[in-house]
């Protein structure tokens, strides 16, 4: 199981970047794309599951006309 974070850009400079953070600010997971898709499997960046609870999922764009940065919340029950 896991979390998928489908993104269509256009006119961007580099690939988004999408983040994983707990509530507290720490940033558990930098998440890598596959296509125009980014999956999160309810892992840390050590790979260690993640306790259940309420998560923050970053995305940065920059692009042509700026930068843009947009904020989702991930829940994780098992």
């Amino acid at each position: 199981d896991g979390a998928a974070v489908h993104l269509v850009v256009a006119k961007v400079e580099s690939d988004p970047e999408v983040e994983i953070f707990a509530l507290g600010g720490k940033r558990l997971r930098i998440l890598q794309p596959l296509d125009e898709t980014y999956w999160w499997n309810g892992r840390d960046q050590a790979h260690e599951i993640v306790p259940p609870g309420v998560y923050i999922c970053r995305i940065r764009v920059s692009a042509d006309a700026g930068d843009e940065t947009a904020h989702r919340i991930i829940n994780v029950a098992y």
